[in-house]
């Protein structure tokens, strides 16, 4: 029973790696809200620390959804 913990250990440690999910291109990430429409906007305000703003989702072409916060 010992040894199976140990090989199974073992076997938990050699399995797990670092992997690199950062992206090989750059990404085009230009966003232009004239073009897109509003779906939903919001307000929001943290009473503990100094943080308001609006947050607005938009449809770009029925492809894409962007979140847009803006303080």
């Amino acid at each position: 029973m010992k040894h199976i913990l140990i090989v199974f250990l073992f076997a938990l440690l050699v399995s797990c790696g670092k992997e690199d999910m950062a992206p090989t291109a750059p990404i085009n990430d230009t966003f232009d809200p004239a073009t897109a429409t509003k779906l939903k906007m919001g307000t929001f305000e943290n009473k503990v620390h100094v943080v308001s703003g609006t947050a607005t989702i938009y449809d770009s072409n029925g492809k894409k959804y962007y979140f847009s916060i803006r303080s």
